[in-house]
């Protein structure tokens, strides 16, 4: 149904009222642990399941994909691990 939208858009046609684009959900994990009473350590991993985003051809902020709903998916598995020292 997604390059039907394209193709109608492309010739000029409005969109039909049956365009969608499929639902894009992803998991981010943080956590942190105290080393001590001045340590701590903090972890994170977003899209963890390193899902894409559904195909959006439509869209007019990307290619192929809708920045504002899934950038996470472009992105993918993305890590981060940081130390947090307090005097």
């Amino acid at each position: 149904m997604q390059y039907i939208c394209l193709t109608q858009i492309i010739n000029g046609l409005s969109n039909p009222g049956n365009c969608r684009t499929a639902s894009f959900t992803d998991l981010n994990v943080t956590g942190s642990y105290q080393i001590n009473g001045q340590w701590q350590l903090t972890a994170a991993v977003e899209n963890a399941f390193d899902k894409l985003p559904p195909v959006n051809l439509p869209n007019y902020a990307g290619v192929n994909y809708n920045p504002t709903y899934s950038q996470a998916g472009i992105v993918g598995r993305f890590f981060r691990v940081g130390f947090r020292f307090s005097l």
